[in-house]
C-alpha cells in the first residue's frame, strides 16, 4: 500500500467476534510503520455493547502511534444485537464522539449512515470528518452535511470497488447482494416490483444469485450503480470525476476481490483523475 500511496487503512467494524482486538490493533501499527504507510484507522461501533469499552482500550493506542486514526459509526443493524438495534443511533454516536472529542488527539472520521445530520452537527462541534456513503442521494446528503458541518468540512466516502473490462452480474450481486438490499430504498424498488425484500435476501443468502428472479437482478443491478464503483477504467475514471466535482475529498474502496491489483488499478484512475 506505501508504494501505492494510499493515505488511509480502514479496519470496519462488524461483529464482535470478528473484530480485530485492541491488543492486535497495536501490534498491526507496530509492525506496518515505515515512512509513507498510510494511517490505519481502527472504527468502533458505538451502539455495540463492548461499543464504550472498545474506544476506551483503542484511543491510548490511535494516540501513541504516529500512524493511527480512529473512526467511530452508529453501526449498522445488521452486525447489531436485538437490544443493540434498540438503542438510538444518533444517541449513542453522540455520546462516543464527546468521549472521543475529549480524549482523542487524532483527526476522527465519523460515521454518517442513518444519521447524515447528526453526523455532520457532531463533525462540527468536535472537528470530525464525516464519512459518508456513496448512495442514491449522495449528493444531497454531502451539501445536507456542508451546510451544517460548514462549507470548508472535508467528506470522506465509502465505496464498494471494482474495475474491470468486462462486469459479470452474477459475481456483482454475489458479491454485493447483501449490501444491496440493507438499503430501503432497494427494499421499496423491489415492493413495488412485486417482490419481498426480506424473502429475495433470504433466497440469496441460502441459494445464491442463481435462485434469485432476473427481474430481481434487474432491480438490484439498477441499484448497484448507485452503490458502487464498477466498470472499466473508462467507467470508473467517469465516477471518480464525478465524485470529485460533488465534493468529495477522501474516498474509502472496499475491493470486491482481495487482488492487489484492484489497488493498484484504483490508485492509478485516482491519480489520472487528480491530474486532468
Amino acid at each position: 500500500m506505501a508504494e501505492n500511496c494510499l493515505n488511509l487503512h480502514v479496519l470496519d467494524a462488524e461483529w464482535a467476534d470478528t473484530d480485530i482486538s485492541i491488543e492486535e490493533y497495536s501490534r498491526l501499527l507496530q509492525h506496518s510503520y515505515r515512512d509513507g504507510n498510510p494511517i490505519t484507522v481502527l472504527t468502533v461501533s458505538a451502539r455495540r455493547n463492548d461499543g464504550f469499552a472498545r474506544l476506551e482500550k483503542a484511543i491510548p493506542v490511535v494516540n501513541s502511534h504516529e500512524n493511527a486514526g480512529l473512526c467511530i459509526v452508529a453501526g449498522n443493524r445488521k452486525y447489531l444485537s436485538p437490544a443493540e438495534r434498540r438503542r438510538n443511533p444518533a444517541k449513542y454516536l453522540g455520546k462516543a464522539a464527546e468521549y472521543v472529542g475529549r480524549h482523542c488527539r487524532k483527526q476522527v472520521l465519523i460515521g454518517s449512515e442513518g444519521v447524515v445530520e447528526e453526523a455532520a452537527r457532531l463533525a462540527k462541534k468536535y472537528g470530525f470528518v464525516p464519512f459518508l456513503l456513496l448512495d442514491r442521494d449522495l449528493r444531497e446528503n454531502i451539501a445536507i452535511t456542508r451546510e451544517i458541518a460548514g462549507e470548508e468540512t472535508p467528506i470522506a466516502v465509502y465505496a464498494p470497488f471494482h474495475c474491470d473490462g468486462r462486469v459479470d452480474v452474477d459475481f456483482l450481486l454475489g458479491r454485493l447482494g447483501g449490501y444491496i438490499l440493507r438499503r430501503r430504498w432497494v427494499q421499496e424498488e423491489l415492493a413495488e416490483a412485486g417482490y419481498d425484500g426480506e424473502k429475495v435476501a433470504e433466497l440469496l443468502s441460502s441459494g445464491g444469485v442463481d435462485a434469485v428472479d432476473e427481474d430481481v437482478k434487474e432491480v438490484m443491478l439498477r441499484s448497484a450503480r448507485h452503490l458502487a464503483l464498477y466498470g472499466d477504467e473508462s467507467e470508473v475514471r467517469r465516477r471518480l470525476t464525478q465524485l470529485m466535482r460533488m465534493g468529495v475529498d477522501a474516498l474509502v474502496i472496499l475491493p470486491l476481490v482481495e487482488d492487489y491489483r484492484q489497488i493498484k488499478v484504483f490508485k492509478e484512475v485516482v491519480d489520472d483523475v487528480k491530474h486532468e
